[in-house]
């Protein structure tokens, strides 16, 4: 049966983009399914022609909403964002370019019991319950070691984030503002799988300064063990689109997070090279084996 190009035209961007980002090709991954075979010869073929064609054009602008780059924001080009899906899952990817819509409010928000540096009973001591039960672990584990954690800022509406973010274009104007802050609808924190930590040492802040506390350096260390990654990392900002917060540790799930932290990669560049990786062997085997 003659194989159609048209699906590996279509199937070849994200090829690229898996390319762009972890540096590796499909070629390999096909040829685990059989290198004597002529077919997948071809199929490599077809994809190093889309690779060489369209890789300068794609490298300032994946075209994947997972994995959009934040160069063509830096140059001044716009990236239009897209509305990302009401879902319950942990890999949900809220960011620059992927927004939670307003009315979004995550269905199982519960307090967990943990130290928090203020007693009133705000929204932003919430997380969604798996997030919040992960919470609880890492901090009884901190503890145990003699590091005591506090809990500053979890989950954050849609309308809190509009006030926040407007306050730091008053007080940073708009470009710094959105190094440092979200955008409504782009903050993890709506999400509820975020919480902003910090300790007593540096009073309880938010700064880059926690990476080298005690505290910061337990969280560096261990929060992969309990399905926590500190999101935005060091010198991740071209991906993440945020400065270092060493204090911001988002819920993805221990198998995950553990993968993120042994491989010092972030939310984006795993969902490259791991999700979108299998998306694709899975189509090409479907392409290659026709019925």
């Amino acid at each position: 049966m003659k194989i159609s190009m048209e699906p590996l035209r279509k199937v070849s961007y994200f090829v690229i983009l898996v390319c762009i980002v972890s540096s590796s090709f499909i070629i390999p991954v096909a040829a685990t399914e059989g290198t004597e075979s002529s077919k997948h010869s071809q199929l490599s073929s077809v994809f190093m022609e889309e690779w060489t064609k369209y890789r300068q054009a794609l490298q300032n602008q994946m075209l994947h909403p997972n994995i959009r780059s934040f160069k063509a924001e830096q140059t001044g080009d716009k990236l239009q964002p897209v509305t990302a899906p009401i879902t319950n899952n942990l890999l949900l990817l809220v960011n620059k370019v992927n927004e939670l819509q307003k009315k979004y409010v995550p269905s199982d928000l519960v307090i967990p019991n943990v130290r928090f540096p203020f007693s009133e009973n705000l929204e932003k001591k919430q997380l969604r319950e798996p997030a919040a039960q992960a919470l609880e672990e890492l901090f009884n584990a901190a503890e145990q070691d003699g590091i005591t954690l506090y809990a500053v800022s979890g989950y954050r509406s849609y309308q809190r984030q509009e006030v926040l973010f407007a306050y730091n274009v008053d007080t940073k104007g708009f470009v710094e503002a959105n190094r440092v802050s979200a955008q409504p609808g782009q903050s993890e924190h709506q999400s509820g799988l975020a919480m902003d930590v910090s300790g007593a040492s540096i009073n309880f802040a938010l700064e880059e300064e926690f990476a080298h506390t005690l505290e910061g350096e337990w969280v560096a260390q261990h929060a992969h063990e309990y399905g926590f990654i500190i999101r935005y990392p060091k010198d991740k900002e071209e991906i993440t689109g945020y400065q270092y917060e060493p204090w911001h540790l988002r819920y993805v799930g221990v198998e995950i997070a553990t993968i993120i932290h042994e491989k010092g990669v972030t939310l984006e560049e795993y969902l490259a090279t791991h999700v979108l990786a299998q998306e694709i062997v899975q189509l090409l085997h479907a392409v290659t084996n026709p019925l």
